[in-house]
């Protein structure tokens, strides 16, 4: 038994047509794990045995897949501009509680069993999960919407085309005077759809006007946003896309949250 309401879940379909899915979850003992299930059609899901694929101390479970050691993953990507041994990549958030910082890591993978961090590689600069890196087929780079801090909720884009340096951080979206007082934007997943910026915004509101609020109370929902060029994003209806009511209802939470953890585009 562990929790898995954390906002990493990504999915991988392989050469041999097997579906993967990578995602979190802590344990009773308080410690977060990495696991991964498979499918064939891509709806069910169990959990694969990955034991004699991958090397775990202390492993939990057949199907955990890498040891995160306090650490948070904030997405994985399949980067087909790289080369074959690192066409998986891993984003990792490791906290620091002595020093308030967090170390933003890429570890690499070729077959998204065997990962290993790759020296001098970053994704952020001291930001936390929730992120998403989108291909720019123009530009041909990642952009990389993530947050500025640890703990400071705003959303912004930085890019790179080899996630050994990245470009300033530059806001791309925030609350104004059209969303409900004190809302604060989560974070924001994207996808390139046809041309168009996609962004899933992550809000969270409803919370008190109180010391100590911020953490405490509240709900997070999500709101659609568009761009045309990657870097600025625009709202036009502040309803809930996913929205929390229904949560609520069925499931009795006095603070429900909805994580969209990614975003794919599919045949019908």
């Amino acid at each position: 038994m562990c929790s898995t309401d954390y906002c990493t879940c990504d999915v991988f379909k392989t050469d041999d047509g097997i579906i993967h899915m990578i995602y979190m979850g802590k344990t009773p003992d308080g410690i977060m794990r990495c696991f991964m299930a498979c499918s064939t059609d891509g709806i069910h899901f169990s959990p694969e045995n990955v034991a004699d694929k991958t090397n775990v101390e202390n492993r939990v479970a057949p199907h955990e897949l890498i040891a995160l050691n306090n650490s948070e993953i904030a997405g994985v990507i399949e980067d087909k501009t790289a080369d074959k041994s690192e066409r998986y990549k891993m984003f990792i958030s490791s906290y620091n509680g002595e020093s308030l910082s967090v170390s933003d890591d890429v570890y690499v993978s070729e077959d998204l069993y065997s990962w290993k961090k790759k020296s001098g590689a970053v994704w952020a600069y001291g930001a936390e999960p929730l992120m998403s890196a989108v291909f720019d087929e123009k530009k041909k780079c990642y952009n990389l919407y993530i947050r500025p801090f640890w703990g400071i909720r705003h959303v912004g884009v930085s890019t790179t085309k080899d996630f050994m340096s990245l470009s300033p951080f530059e806001p791309c979206l925030q609350a104004d005077s059209g969303d409900e007082p004190l809302s604060e934007v989560y974070g924001m997943k994207a996808f390139n759809y046809e041309g168009v910026y996609i962004g899933v915004v992550h809000m969270y509101r409803g919370h008190e006007n109180s010391y100590g609020a911020k953490f405490h109370g509240g709900l997070l929902d999500t709101q659609l946003a568009y761009s045309y060029d990657g870097k600025y994003f625009r709202r036009s209806l502040r309803e809930p896309f996913i929205g929390s009511k229904q949560s609520e209802a069925a499931l009795g939470y006095e603070t429900p949250t909805v994580w969209v953890s990614e975003v794919m585009k599919t045949a019908i």
